[in-house]
């Protein structure tokens, strides 16, 4: 029997599975009713948990065959940091806006449509990475990195905070792309010390990331060719030569052109960083401000995630100029017939082999 032959065999009906759900993602047609509806009606016994109720840890501890989670970035990250080692699967159906690992998966579409993969789903390995710093120790799925992209976090929040809810009048991501290029323009230069693989050497950077998969953030492709599953963290640095380089390419997005920035430095599978400054980030996570040095590694921990199987070589989609609402109108007007609904562009990348 074909490795193909025993994961359909295996994933062809589980008896139970987890959906952990964020009620605030998505939209009114994704509530906690319609999502168990849709999973009971292909066939799986569904036992819910909201990613913002008091038993979300002790719904992981006996998850079943599979864990679905149905919310953006952080509730992915949420679930799979708690599930590395337990051997169930998870099957992601993004409802959040960036959905930065859902697309490095090559997972995009309607909740109704990812759910009728489910049954023929391949496995795919994702590696986990490890950040040790003055906060302590934290697992990652996305990136780490300081300088520039901290910075917009944490003004991002402020001034959310303060708009109260005035941000969302911006079509997906302009608010975000405005703001850190205005804080681009203006960002310090700062010199870090690199030690990778054991190899060490300086570098001068407004901006460096060690990224586990190409996308951080409003969907900033900064690594097109990062593997989550190779074991690997592709290390970015913008320096100063190249802040107009980085303009440039968030003026495209902001005017709907899609062409990925490449600022790779290196790849490696251990990183130390020594940064002069205090901006630091963990996936979304700011940690207090304070001097940092931080030691990176990858691939200790990992998951599995279910990816739909396609007869071509996978591929990832950018993100569409329209956000994720106009991807799923334009889906579903081409499934109804509409021949002229815009079919959103597409970035070709390999997704981490199979696992199995």
């Amino acid at each position: 029997m074909t490795r193909d032959a025993r994961d359909v065999r295996q994933h062809r009906s589980p008896r139970l599975l987890t959906l952990i759900h964020n009620p605030s993602a998505g939209d009114r047609r994704w509530s906690a009713k319609a999502l168990r509806r849709l999973l009971e009606r292909a066939g799986y016994k569904v036992r819910y948990q909201s990613s913002k109720g008091e038993r979300f840890e002790a719904a992981l501890e006996d998850p079943g065959e599979l864990v679905v989670v149905a919310g953006g970035d952080g509730t992915v990250a949420k679930v799979a940091t708690r599930l590395a080692g337990r051997g169930a699967p998870i099957a992601i159906l993004p409802l959040g806006t960036a959905n930065n690992i859902a697309t490095s998966l090559g997972v995009e579409g309607l909740p109704e449509d990812l759910i009728a993969t489910l049954a023929s789903a391949r496995r795919v390995r994702f590696d986990l990475g490890a950040a040790k710093g003055p906060w302590g120790e934290s697992l990652f799925l996305e990136a780490v990195g300081f300088g520039l992209i901290p910075r917009m976090i944490a003004s991002a929040r402020s001034k959310k905070k303060s708009l109260r809810g005035g941000a969302r009048a911006f079509p997906p991501f302009a608010w975000e792309l405005r703001l850190l290029n205005r804080m681009l323009r203006r960002a310090p230069v700062r010199e870090a010390t690199i030690l990778l693989d054991g190899k060490q050497f300086s570098r001068k950077c407004l901006l460096l990331e060690a990224m586990n998969i190409g996308s951080i953030g409003p969907r900033l492709l900064l690594a097109p060719e990062a593997n989550p599953g190779d074991g690997h963290l592709d290390l970015v640095c913008v320096g100063p030569d190249q802040r107009r380089e980085l303009a440039r390419y968030l003026e495209g997005r902001l005017a709907g052109r899609e062409r990925p920035a490449d600022f790779r430095l290196a790849r490696a599978k251990r990183i130390e960083i020594r940064w002069p400054g205090t901006d630091v980030h963990v996936d979304d996570e700011v940690p207090a401000k304070q001097k940092s040095r931080v030691s990176l590694s990858i691939g200790e921990k990992r998951v599995e995630f279910l990816v739909p199987r396609q007869t071509a070589p996978a591929t990832v989609r950018a993100p569409h100029p329209g956000g994720p609402s106009a991807l799923r109108r334009s889906e579903r007007a081409r499934r109804q017939g509409n021949r002229h609904a815009p079919i959103p562009p597409r970035a070709p990348r390999s997704v981490a082999p199979d696992s199995r």
